[in-house]
């Protein structure tokens, strides 16, 4: 009957390199691996990541001995640490978690969008319409994750800044669309350039 027992906890990643190696995803992909019902992880500061999970003892025991063994591939760990979680912050279902970062990885994907040269930019048009909407998708998700939601309250912000980034993209490219047109043409230029003082040359002989 010892498997009934709900048991909820935090974990704590601390290693050198535990941030921007798919650490998150891994988690994520363990936990639905082990039926985890309740789960979270988060980045904090630049060396830790924070899982808190809720589900039955023996669960999340068998969670914490395999990420115990297992890591990221590009990951580098000091230690990793569980303790009893007792704080007010309710955990959100796995699957309103998955939702979550898949949102998150979707904006990433927009911010390394705005950071292409603006001629890349130019060409993924299509992808950037596709991604309209997600702001009100964003306002969605934080409704359904009650007090975690502070924790993904900041991305709208982000998307928001991002949108603004795109204004104008438009006229810029026009801009250096004609500059490229303008660069296109100086060849020509030149090879016409030894005739036309040629021909001043001899203008000003028979003057």
């Amino acid at each position: 009957m010892r498997d009934n027992i709900v048991d909820i906890v935090k974990i704590i990643i601390k290693g050198k390199k535990v941030q921007g190696v798919g650490y998150r995803l891994f988690l994520l992909e363990k936990a639905l691996e082990y039926s985890i019902s309740h789960f979270y992880a988060r980045n904090i500061d630049n060396n830790i990541v924070e899982i808190f999970i809720q589900n039955e003892k023996s669960r999340v025991d068998d969670f914490y001995k395999i990420i115990k063994k297992k890591k990221p591939e590009d990951a580098l760990i000091d230690n990793i640490t569980k303790e009893p979680y007792e704080g007010d912050l309710s955990i959100p279902s796995i699957e309103k978690y998955y939702q979550h970062l898949t949102l998150k990885q979707i904006s990433r994907g927009r911010e390394e969008i705005v950071s292409m040269p603006e001629l890349i930019s130019g060409q993924v048009g299509p992808i950037i319409s596709s991604l309209e909407g997600i702001d009100g998708k964003f306002g969605e998700v934080i409704k359904r994750y009650g007090l975690f939601g502070e924790y993904v309250e900041g991305m709208d912000n982000k998307l928001s800044s991002i949108n603004g980034k795109f204004t104008g993209m438009d006229e810029k490219l026009l801009e250096i669309n004609l500059t490229l047109n303008k660069i296109a043409t100086l060849p020509e230029k030149l090879d016409e350039l030894p005739d036309r003082i040629a021909k001043a040359i001899n203008s000003n002989r028979e003057g």
